[in-house]
């Protein structure tokens, strides 16, 4: 129940910064939408225990529904304020994580060791199960992954 309230306290921070969307390229609506999208992401990751029997695809289906969470936030953070798309970056995780290095005018740059350490345990470790065949984390593991997801996600909406 912890994580449920943690995940709605959070939520509720990204629904607050849509509100305040500006951007040419990313209107409240949208905003909206796509935080909508994480929300439904983030709730399936909570509810799959009931839903799923076999431990290793749940775990996996897990860290893949977090991350997929964690993806829209950040690429939705970085429209709203006017940061992405930069270049021509493909989107990514390591690319959004790039762009909240360098800042922008109206949120606070992102530490390079932060930006280190979500690179390590959370892109690293996403990569290491969703990227290789008969990998699966554990128990633990994927919860590791998850707390960091949403440690990562508080972050970020932190620097606005």
């Amino acid at each position: 129940m912890a994580k449920n309230k943690q995940i709605e306290t959070l939520l509720a921070q990204y629904y607050t910064l849509c509100s305040y969307s500006s951007s040419s390229t990313l209107s409240s609506i949208d905003a909206e939408k796509n935080i909508n999208d994480v929300h439904k992401e983030l709730y399936t990751m909570l509810h799959l225990d009931k839903e799923c029997r076999d431990p290793k695809k749940k775990y996996l289906y897990k860290v893949l529904f977090s991350t997929k969470a964690l993806d829209t936030a950040l690429k939705t953070f970085l429209e709203i304020h006017s940061a992405w798309p930069c270049g021509t970056n493909p989107p990514s995780l390591g690319g959004y994580i790039n762009a909240l290095k360098r800042g922008g005018h109206s949120f606070n740059t992102l530490a390079s060791h932060i930006a280190q350490a979500a690179n390590k345990e959370i892109v690293d470790k996403r990569n290491e199960y969703l990227h290789s065949a008969n990998k699966y984390p554990t128990r633990q593991e994927q919860e590791k992954i998850r707390d960091k997801i949403l440690e990562f996600m508080q972050t970020v909406v932190n620097l606005a």
